[in-house]
């Protein structure tokens, strides 16, 4: 039988949609791959993720703009991945970087 965890990590003055924007941006999968080197995705590698402080403008916009894709505009991707990049201080050839290794394009 297979087992399901649900996590919902308490992040300091960060909404959940805020918390999911993360998890589910290119850079976290980046930093899991690198930090942990497995496919499966374990409850306890998440919470070791380094979720940054952010901002309550920061956490404003990330939520509503996951609101906006949870609506169906799937448009606003790009808005969460910059802001995301921003906030760690990616540059542009870092962003690169980060996505043609998630996407499996290193050798390119």
């Amino acid at each position: 039988m297979n087992s399901a965890n649900i996590l919902i990590p308490a992040i300091p003055f960060m909404s959940i949609k805020t918390v999911m924007a993360f998890l589910n941006s290119s850079l976290f999968q980046f930093m899991y791959m690198k930090l942990f080197g497995e496919v499966k995705v374990l409850k306890g590698n998440l919470i070791e993720l380094p979720f940054p402080e952010v901002s309550e403008a920061e956490n404003d916009r990330l939520s509503a703009l996951v609101d906006e894709i949870l609506h169906g505009d799937s448009s606003k991707h790009e808005a969460i991945e910059s802001c995301i990049f921003s906030i760690y201080g990616i540059t542009g050839s870092q962003a690169v970087y980060i996505r043609r290794t998630v996407n499996g394009k290193t050798g390119q």
